[in-house]
């Protein structure tokens, strides 16, 4: 707002030019003793627009200018918050440019950082030549967004700014502060700005155990869980397709795993071919499913050779799967669509196991997680089957509801809890009886066992 003066204060100066600054041009025109100036122009300025980001992203921030005059030269000092960095080239170079619309042959941009921690950024022209236009980005500063930094607001300034014309006119102009606003993209789990399929597959790669080097873990867990399993992927499926629900804990405050409500998977009709065993495992399910995970233990020596979908699944609905380690592997299924498995009952997928002769032991199907199509994360009971050796042509398959897994002296059976699980010697004799199996480890010498649970027969050598 221009000050109150007398009408003829400046009578003896009226022809030299009047700086005021940006945006009160009009006011100073009409105030009076102002008005009588020949010459008023508006001081030129910098700008730096409020910029949103994400964790572990490198980023440009553009410096406007607005100039009225023929600007040559400008500096100014550049204030980041803690944990953020301009980003350096090869030559450990400041990664600072003046944009190419507005700067000529013969401007060039340095910068070095001062004492109290701010970039001192100056631009000049030898030839003493004008920036060209009057608005818009002057120059360019590239950033490093940590991926460790607090989410939120962190402030940025410009301060000491000088700005100078072609007629070596030099004047200060106001600090600028401005804002980068740190978030999260939930579902953007490949870092590119966009939720997409590209998405889906990253997540599926990291469930996998082969996750790339721009997964971004933060806006995968899209259930805010601190883990990565397949309701982020349905939640990435539900964002796509836009059906996100929002709340103040995150994407979803459903989004969480609870006990199981009932459903169980059980393998029953093996057949096997050779060396090729073929495992059908079935769901019983009152709750519709969209997605699921599972882990597939196997015996030394087995492999599995594929994994594939029954009449349950609709024609949107893809599975995959990768090793985790030697003799564990991991199977991912899930709808693009978000359309749910067919039924309450039935064959889910099959598992192609490939084994040799002289092979002996339990596929445990465990770790399952099956997914509602609004992310509701439900975990059953594993089931699994036993594959035993020959030692002539072939492998025979026995099928179980509970699978033993076994670990030096110590057995798990997975598929059994809340099960009465009793343990026999070779000879018939009982050794140890558990009315309400927790799932805990059995610790028994090495031999021969026979292990009934709920009237099930299961035999394990240790």
């Amino acid at each position: 707002v221009p000050i109150s003066i007398y009408s003829n204060l400046f009578s003896n100066t009226y022809n030299a030019t009047l700086y005021v600054p940006q945006g009160t041009i009009e006011a100073y025109k009409a105030a009076e003793g102002w008005k009588n100036f020949k010459n008023i122009r508006e001081k030129a300025s910098m700008n730096i627009d409020a910029i949103s980001t994400y964790p572990g992203r490198t980023l440009v921030i553009p410096v406007e200018m607005k100039n009225d005059e023929e600007i040559t030269a400008f500096q100014f000092d550049l204030y980041l918050p803690d944990g953020i960095a301009i980003a350096t080239n090869e030559d450990e170079e400041y990664m600072i440019a003046l944009a190419d619309d507005r700067k000529t042959s013969s401007h060039t941009v340095t910068a070095k950082k001062q004492e109290d921690g701010a970039i001192r950024v100056i631009s000049y022209s030898n030839n003493n030549n004008a920036f060209r236009g009057n608005d818009g980005e002057i120059v360019n500063i590239t950033i490093n967004i940590p991926d460790n930094i607090t989410l939120g607001d962190h402030q940025l300034a410009l301060k000491n700014i000088y700005i100078a014309n072609t007629s070596e006119l030099e004047y200060a102009t106001k600090d600028v502060n401005s804002v980068i606003n740190v978030s999260i993209l939930k579902g953007d789990a490949n870092n590119d700005l966009v939720v997409s399929v590209s998405d889906i597959v990253t997540v599926v790669n990291y469930i996998l155990g082969v996750p790339t080097k721009e997964f971004n873990f933060a806006a995968a867990d899209i259930n805010n869980d601190n883990s990565i399993r397949i309701g982020d992927i349905v939640g990435i499926v539900n964002i796509i397709l836009n059906q996100v629900v929002e709340s103040n804990s995150g994407y979803n405050g459903k989004r969480s795993v609870v006990a199981s409500n009932g459903d169980r998977m059980s393998i029953s009709g093996v057949s096997c071919n050779g060396g090729n065993v073929s495992i059908p495992v079935s769901l019983e399910n009152a709750t519709a499913y969209t997605a699921f995970q599972m882990d597939v233990e196997l015996p030394e020596g087995a492999t599995l050779a594929s994994a594939t979908l029954g009449s349950r699944a609709a024609s949107s609905h893809s599975v995959t799967w990768s090793n985790l380690s030697e003799n564990k592997v991991r199977v991912v299924a899930y709808s693009l669509n978000n359309a749910v498995f067919k039924g309450a009952t039935g064959e889910l997928l099959t598992l192609d196991v490939q084994a040799t002769d002289g092979v002996n032991g339990t596929v445990a199907v465990d770790n399952i997680r099956m997914v509602t199509a609004d992310g509701i994360e439900n975990a059953i009971s594993g089931c699994g089957t036993t594959i035993d050796g020959n030692g002539t042509t072939s492998i025979v398959a026995s099928s179980a509801d509970a699978a033993v897994k076994v670990n030096g002296n110590c057995i798990v059976i997975v598929g059994a809890v809340n099960s009465c699980v009793k343990v026999y010697s070779a000879d018939g004799a009982l050794v140890e009886k558990i009315d309400n199996y927790a799932g805990e480890e059995i610790t028994l010498d090495k031999s021969i066992y026979i292990l009934s649970v709920d009237n099930k027969i299961v035999k394990v050598r240790l």
